[in-house]
């Protein structure tokens, strides 16, 4: 897995677009590796998010956990405090049912 974040966020950062990553990949040329699709860093460098998924949905892939990234004001508990309202369990996987 490689992961392009946003230069906005992380000046510098060597891989910023999806693109990037694909080419890196094809370079590589190994099957199992795949792009970690982060729609946050995407639609920061790239925007349109539904065309880009939809070019590069086969070279995409991830299968774990999601995380929520924050900058919290205060401690972790009170910065998701939010999941509560929404009925969201303290731990969400694959097998959970909302």
């Amino acid at each position: 897995m490689i992961e392009p974040i946003n230069t906005y966020d992380i000046a510098g950062f060597f891989l910023c677009r999806t693109a990037q990553a694909v080419a890196v990949l094809d370079e590589v040329g190994a099957p199992n590796a795949l792009v970690q699709y982060d729609l946050y860093h995407a639609q920061r460098m790239e925007g349109e998010l539904a065309a880009t998924l939809e070019k590069y949905l086969p070279r995409i892939g991830y299968s774990g956990w999601v995380g929520c990234e924050y900058k919290p004001k205060t401690s972790t508990q009170a910065g998701l405090g939010w999941r509560a309202a929404m009925g969201i369990p303290e731990a969400v996987n694959s097998t959970t049912e909302l």
